[in-house]
């Protein structure tokens, strides 16, 4: 979850909740 272009961290939180760029 670092080489991601433009995901939406809200649902990556959501459903993996990886505090990796949540605030990026």
């Amino acid at each position: 979850t670092s080489s991601a272009p433009h995901v939406p961290w809200k649902t990556l939180l959501r459903s993996s909740r990886a505090p990796d760029q949540m605030d990026s």
